[in-house]
């Protein structure tokens, strides 16, 4: 049975087994039926909407490529840092002739002029500028897919592939519940509609799947909070994304809902075992060798399926009966 209870910045819903906790998430008949509905994985409850390059101990890059733990101290030295992480990611890909996502000279001048501001110690050159801009957007959507620390924070139209990224992780730790949050970017959109005008802190974006293969796979797309760097010195602040996102809507915030859907952790391994039955492997979620030999790997960790055809469902019991006994007379 299904537990729900109120939340610091949500709504839970506690399930009890793996097969409920699918069921809510199941796309046509779930409870997140509508089509506007957005949705993240984490491994456990105690992550909050906060981007990878804000966490404590983001491993972030100084301009000498030395590592340096986030976040940082304020807004100049926090955000060169996510800078230099990307643009060292950049380089490399661009070393070893790895085609990157809207590559031209106008990104690499782009890129290039970030590098001498961040090495600019007088507030005057900052002001106006904003980090990161948005011809940066798709760089960083790719960095942040291969797990470079990024502020960008990835979210998916499915559900499934949300409990996938869950349930993933959680096979190296159970001891914490397995969580997906959904909200309805319905209210956002017709925010926008409705206040044209209004500055909002939080961005919804996604890039183009041609150029980013696990972005297609994963029907991924992301929220990244650009900062005005105004104020260079400024002390950085992380602040959560779901905050960020009600800020973002002057009209509407009252009527967002969080909500997490919750699992104990010891079922991951179940979890993961009944959506490799959907198509929702590593090799589906990352094209290519790399994600095939992945899930060879996960296969050895996924309990054996069932081998015997069949539903436990309200609306499937005693239908495999009836299908037998049709077939029966097809064959008289």
């Amino acid at each position: 049975m299904y537990e729900v209870t109120p939340g610091d910045a949500s709504v839970d819903v506690r399930c009890s087994s793996a097969s409920e906790f699918l069921h809510l998430l199941e796309p046509i008949r779930g409870l997140f039926a509508s089509p506007t509905f957005i949705f993240r994985g984490v491994s456990s409850d105690r992550h909050g909407l906060l981007p990878s390059a804000h966490r404590p101990k983001a491993p972030l890059l100084t301009p000498n490529n030395v590592v340096v733990s986030g976040p940082l101290d304020s807004l100049r030295t926090q955000c060169g840092a996510e800078f230099y992480t990307i643009d060292r990611f950049f380089k490399i890909a661009s070393r070893h002739g790895v085609r990157m996502p809207e590559d031209s000279y106008v990104l690499r001048e782009e890129l290039d002029e970030w590098s001498v501001l961040f090495q600019q110690n007088e507030a005057a050159p900052y002001h106006g500028r904003v980090w990161p801009s948005p011809r940066l957007f798709s760089l960083i959507a790719l960095a942040q897919h291969y797990a470079i620390p990024t502020r960008a924070l990835d979210w998916t139209y499915s559900a499934y592939v949300a409990a996938y990224f869950a349930a993933r992780p959680a096979l190296n730790n159970d001891a914490d519940s397995i969580c997906v949050w959904a909200v309805d970017d319905f209210h956002r959109q017709v925010d926008r509609v409705l206040a044209a005008a209004a500055k909002r802190p939080l961005r919804v974006f996604t890039v183009s799947g041609a150029e980013n293969e696990n972005l297609r796979a994963q029907r991924g797309l992301f929220m990244l909070h650009p900062q005005s760097l105004d104020d260079p010195w400024a002390r950085f602040l992380p602040t959560t994304y779901n905050a960020l996102l009600l800020e973002s809507l002057p009209l509407l915030k009252d009527a967002v809902q969080f909500i997490r859907v919750l699992l104990d952790g010891s079922h991951a391994r179940e979890v993961l075992g009944l959506l490799a039955t959907a198509g929702i492997t590593r090799g589906a979620l990352y094209p290519g060798l790399s994600g095939v030999a992945q899930e060879f790997e996960d296969e050895q960790l996924m309990p054996p399926r069932r081998a015997a055809p069949g539903g436990d469902t309200h609306e499937t019991i005693g239908l495999w009966d009836k299908i037998n006994k049709a077939a029966r007379r097809i064959r008289t």
